[in-house]
């Protein structure tokens, strides 16, 4: 495979906020944290006149990337974090770019100095750089970002929750359980969190008590679709549980069963309204080589595997049609053009030696099932 795109092929992504990366937010955010500070008077002391540069290189990036302008707008982040090295949201935002550089190491250190910070908002910042971390399904570093988090701020639920995401993506169940039980006693009530901890018992195999929490769930907030898909997931397995003890034959799983928010990836693909449509094209044609994996015997956790690698394949396909405006080439000819017998795409959320290998045996055996 080739070296990671660079960051100028997805500018759109260099600063995260929130669960999404946005230019907007990005802007109001810097409103937010600079909303207090005034222009440093003549008397003002060289701390002052520290946090006034870096906010102003800071306000500089953006437009700057508004502009399109992405090598000005790392020259102005680094500029912010020259004036003051401890500026979080620059921090926050030049992490991002690290990563999408392909530099994971140095993105990783990024967000894990912003956990010892005492910014105002540096909850909602770490929270932002964990989110980021989910969204490009970098689970691993996620994981040790959000641990790093709950160790120092004990009683923020939202770190809480997000170590158990990142714990149930990676396997460890016994973790994400006790994360989302902690998120909960934080937050008691909380139907979010609640829905949650019923899905951490799903993934632990620990089924009576997850119908139990997502029953609660649903009563809390009968509008939740998580909770209702949840609920309904838990008693599909109870009830799969309950023939094979009987001796009728497991029927086979579902996509789903293994990855919930399978149905949602077109949406989660869409960076223009075009996008949603062809994405689905798309899901429609990689859902029965999902299917073939799981008859194949396949364990669990290999099956995550292979799914989680499709669904970084699938971001990739999307975006170089949106770029290159080929919505009139078929999903089925792109899907097949991408994949190959030495791998798939280049694509720019793999960070290391290990993931690129997954990625590209995925792809390989996509390849071999789309030629069968």
């Amino acid at each position: 495979m080739t070296a990671p795109v660079s960051i100028e092929a997805s500018w759109g992504l260099c600063f995260p906020c929130l669960r999404s990366a946005s230019l907007f937010d990005q802007s109001l955010f810097m409103r937010k944290t600079s909303s207090k500070k005034s222009v440093p008077s003549e008397h003002a002391g060289t701390e002052d006149w520290s946090l006034f540069d870096a906010e102003a290189s800071y306000a500089d990036s953006i437009v700057r990337t508004a502009a399109r302008d992405i090598e000005g707008a790392v020259n102005a982040l680094e500029s912010s974090l020259r004036s003051k090295p401890d500026y979080a949201p620059a921090i926050l935002s030049l992490g991002s770019v690290e990563y999408q550089r392909g530099k994971a190491a140095k993105g990783k250190r990024l967000f894990l100095s912003l956990v010892d910070l005492d910014h105002d908002d540096i909850v909602d910042i770490v929270d932002m750089a964990g989110s980021f971390l989910i969204d490009q399904s970098n689970y691993r570093h996620g994981l040790d970002l959000y641990r790093a988090a709950a160790r120092r701020f004990p009683d923020v639920a939202v770190f809480q929750s997000g170590l158990a995401c990142c714990a149930g993506h990676m396997d460890q169940h016994s973790e994400a359980v006790e994360a989302s039980e902690k998120a909960l006693q934080i937050e008691p009530g909380n139907p979010e969190f609640t829905s949650d901890l019923g899905w951490s018992l799903i993934q632990a195999g620990r089924l009576v008590e997850a119908e139990k929490l997502l029953q609660r769930a649903v009563q809390i907030d009968a509008s939740s679709e998580i909770a209702q898909n949840n609920l309904k997931l838990c008693r599909d397995r109870m009830a799969g549980q309950k023939k094979t003890i009987a001796g009728e034959r497991l029927p086979m799983k579902q996509p789903e069963i293994l990855c919930p928010d399978f149905p949602e990836w077109p949406n989660r693909w869409k960076g223009v309204e075009e996008d949603e449509a062809y994405g689905q094209a798309l899901l429609d044609l990689i859902r029965p080589f999902v299917s073939h994996l799981i008859a194949e015997g396949m364990t669990d956790k290999t099956i995550r595997s292979h799914i989680d690698n499709l669904f970084l394949l699938g971001g990739e396909i999307i975006r170089d049609v949106s770029t290159f405006d080929e919505y009139k080439i078929s999903a089925e000819r792109k899907l097949s053009e991408a994949v190959g017998p030495h791998g798939g795409p280049s694509c720019r959320h793999l960070y290391s030696g290990s993931q690129v290998r997954s990625f590209d045996a995925t792809c390989r055996k996509l390849h071999k099932f789309l030629r069968a």
